[in-house]
């Protein structure tokens, strides 16, 4: 039995029209031929879904570009929230665009933080945007999760805090924490951080060691951070690390941790160096600093960042009536 054209005539120009993916193809006057064109467009929709793309072909795709194109570290974020997605699946060779929201919800876990859900989410979302972009796949099944709002960093040690925290610690720690208190720089950038990024009285990345790689990261320097980098390149050469620990080993994460640990046990409270970071945040604030200045502080691209995490700085009264009276 044939199949039905699916063609319609719009008698006010006496031409036919077939509906194709969500518009109106005109196929001509000729009927014959206008039926010789719908079914050219139905044998190509049919080549189309014979060859679709499966979801873990378009993530290895979508990995292979961010391996050449993205930090190691964004390479890595994306390579393990996309495997977790995989994994969970009942059907490793499901079509990209078989893939449905719910397939997404089922593999976060309640006992994620809305962040760090919220982070999963995207990542998945922009494998499949980057799909689009490139050809792969028409639509994304997943445009549309409901994502959960992320929580606002709370955990920012006072001064007291940091001063504890000093007190409980000596050698190249504490240096790595003085460091970070007075310059917001991000942990990253402190492991990073190597003698030829040293400019006297500040930090220097090149774009391509940049986050987000779209400008130079600049990091200036108080004076105890200068006097701090200036005591360790003194007697290092160009491409050695500027933050080692007690054994010459560069800093990271895992390294840091340990140290975090030890300092709950002695001062009852557990930061982390992104704490750290958001307290420099917050004092610049509260010091009188604009949001600009303190996003271009931060390596921020604009203020955005700033006006919506550090929000709460505007909520507390006696910041506010402090301000006006400096202007009053």
């Amino acid at each position: 039995m044939g199949r039905k054209s699916g063609i319609w005539l719009r008698k006010q120009n006496k031409t036919w029209y077939v509906n194709h993916r969500g518009r109106q193809v005109n196929l001509g006057k000729d009927k014959a031929a206008a039926e010789k064109q719908f079914y050219r467009l139905m044998a190509e929709e049919e080549a189309i879904e014979a060859r679709s793309i499966t979801a873990a072909e378009l993530f290895d795709k979508f990995l292979l570009w961010c391996r050449d194109n993205r930090a190691i570290r964004t390479f890595e974020w994306y390579r393990d929230h996309l495997q977790m997605l995989l994994d969970h699946l009942p059907d490793q060779n499901i079509a990209a665009n078989d893939l449905k929201p719910y397939h997404v919800y089922e593999v976060c876990k309640p006992a994620w933080s809305p962040s760090y859900k919220r982070g999963f989410m995207i990542s998945c979302q922009r494998a499949y945007k980057w799909g689009m972009k490139h050809g792969y796949i028409d639509r994304s099944p997943i445009e549309h999760l409901e994502k959960p709002t992320p929580t606002r960093r709370d955990n920012c040690p006072s001064a007291e805090d940091y001063q504890a925290m000093l007190t409980h610690s000596q050698g190249p720690f504490r240096n790595l924490l003085e460091f970070a208190w007075e310059t917001g720089a991000r942990p990253q950038e402190l492991f990073q951080l190597k003698v030829e990024h040293v400019k006297a009285d500040r930090i220097q990345f090149s774009v391509a060691e940049s986050k987000g790689k779209r400008e130079n990261r600049v990091i200036y320097l108080t004076a105890r951070a200068a006097e701090i980098t200036a005591s360790f390149i003194k007697d290092r050469k160009a491409g050695e690390f500027v933050f080692l620990n007690t054994i010459g080993n560069p800093w990271n994460k895992q390294s840091v941790g340990c140290q975090m640990g030890r300092l709950k046990k002695k001062t009852g409270k557990r930061f982390g160096l992104y704490d750290i970071r958001h307290a420099f945040a917050t004092r610049m604030l509260e010091s009188g600093l604009d949001h600009i200045t303190v996003a271009k502080l931060m390596g921020h691209k604009d203020a955005s960042m700033i006006s919506r995490v550090y929000s709460h700085i505007g909520e507390q009264n006696d910041f506010l009536l402090q301000q006006l009276r400096k202007v009053s």
